[in-house]
């Protein structure tokens, strides 16, 4: 049997990742955040900053689900598997579901202008921005320096896909590893693990030999609304117990 799905963009522990060479991308013991080894982040061209972004065949999966694709219901009869079940659901991802990361693109609005996004940052952060930066606040706002406070500042950055990547040290530079965080993709990716998810580093092997092509909708209406991109798939490798630092008492 045949059957094909295409890939569609989706929107801490054991030093596996960040002590030696090999191309890893782990979902970290930690909650939501991801870990990229430098090998990978060299390869792909992404420095502290930058975004990176999943790929994944899921949604196309979900579509011939959806639609009972003929292939999809014999595929299930000669597996002995519901087809409209969880089970099914489960089993079809298991056999057919792939994955790849690929870095963010630039977003827009349906007008092609640059999209703008709300800079995150904690109440500190915020309130030390302002402070610095207090009189071109007042003059973008129209108002005197004197009278303009903190709630009229919301700073704004250009949008990308994916999420941002950090360093996950002190340096900086390209061939670095770099964390970042997905609880969407962690919760997807760690979804069989259940209540032990958080016990385990997963650990996949990103496969750097052979790039794939895909397109990502870019937020445009029309011509350009997706953007070609390069994407590594990656596979899983193992499951890890992370190392745990002694804690003197």
């Amino acid at each position: 049997m045949g059957l094909q799905f295409g890939m569609k963009a989706i929107q801490s522990g054991k030093r596996i990742a960040t002590g030696n060479n090999e191309p890893t991308l782990v979902a970290n013991s930690t909650k939501a955040r991801f870990t990229i080894a430098g090998i990978v982040s060299r390869t792909m061209g992404l420095v502290s900053g930058d975004y990176v972004q999943f790929i994944s065949n899921i949604p196309s999966i979900d579509m011939a689900i959806a639609e009972r694709d003929s292939e999809i219901i014999a595929w299930c009869e000669e597996n002995g598997v519901e087809l409209g079940t969880d089970a099914a659901r489960a089993a079809l991802i298991k056999e057919f579901g792939s994955y790849a990361i690929c870095k963010g693109v630039p977003m827009y609005e349906k007008d092609g202008k640059r999209k703008m996004v709300g800079v995150r940052m904690t109440d500190e952060q915020k309130q030390v921005s302002f402070d610095m930066n207090k009189a071109a606040i007042a003059q973008a706002v129209g108002k005197d320096i004197d009278e303009v406070t903190i709630e009229d500042y919301n700073p704004v950055t250009e949008g990308f896909t994916g999420a941002k990547a950090t360093s996950t040290s002190s340096l900086t530079g390209i061939g670095l590893p770099l964390g970042f965080s997905d609880i969407n993709m962690w919760n997807e990716l760690k979804e069989d693990l259940g209540d032990a998810a958080e016990d385990y580093n997963r650990v996949y092997k990103v496969n750097l030999n052979e790039p794939i092509e895909c397109e990502v909708e870019n937020g445009k209406e029309g011509e350009g609304s997706v953007t070609v991109v390069t994407a590594y798939p990656f596979t899983f490798e193992s499951d890890e117990e992370p190392t745990r630092k002694n804690v003197k008492k």
